[in-house]
């Protein structure tokens, strides 16, 4: 590794401590997705992630060599983290209408109003919410 440019490792892997933008877009956001199918998406496009880029090898390297490797039943050479997320996507889609079809229930909605303690008058970063033992806890104001 030279400087502060990652090793080619990392850069294929980046796509694994990213954000998953359907789970946390789709889920967090709007409650049509499935909750099953937001983690077997999630799962489809982190194996196939990892499977693609082990098998790219490098000038140095047998494994993990880069970030570009061919698009399944498309033949083209792209980016596994794109094709990973399509994936990804695809998965969570299909799945939601299937079991939506098939009218598979969707779990029960544990929320409740006292999990979103910030109100428009409150400080910044001033109630963190109350831990186990009972007692609040305060995030550091910087």
């Amino acid at each position: 590794m030279t400087g502060t440019q990652p090793s080619s490792e990392l850069r294929a892997l980046r796509h694994l401590d990213s954000p998953d933008p359907p789970a946390l877009v789709g889920g967090l956001s709007t409650r049509w997705f499935h909750r099953w199918p937001l983690i077997a998406g999630r799962a489809v496009g982190m194996v196939y992630g990892t499977l693609a880029a082990y098998g790219v090898a490098g000038p140095t390297q047998a494994h993990f060599g880069g970030s570009n490797a061919e698009i399944p039943l498309i033949g083209e050479i792209g980016y596994i983290g794109t094709t990973a997320f399509v994936l990804d996507v695809l998965v969570t889609v299909a799945a939601t209408i299937l079991l939506r079809a098939v009218r598979a229930p969707d779990g029960i909605d544990e929320t409740r109003p006292d999990d979103y303690a910030a109100d428009a008058g409150d400080p910044p970063n001033s109630r963190v919410g109350t831990a186990a033992s009972g007692r609040e806890e305060r995030a550091p104001v910087a």
